[in-house]
């Protein structure tokens, strides 16, 4: 994928970020920090992370991307 995508659902308040084909998710674990999911592949690489209880407030959204090197 040369794409990543992020994916804002309000009414879920959650916030999702994928770095490879979401079909390619097996698995999806907590971290200690409970509202912090990640999904993993087949392989148990992580292919996306889900914040859970995200509020930006009134806040507009807005993504920056910056690729180092």
């Amino acid at each position: 994928m040369a794409a990543i995508r992020v994916i804002y659902d309000r009414e879920g308040e959650s916030l999702v970020v994928w770095f490879d084909e979401p079909a390619r998710e097996a698995v999806a674990r907590e971290t200690e920090d409970d509202d912090l999911v990640l999904m993993k592949d087949a392989r148990g690489r992580v292919i996306g992370i889900e914040r859970l209880n995200f509020d930006p407030g009134e806040t507009p959204l807005s993504c920056t991307f910056e690729a180092a090197g």
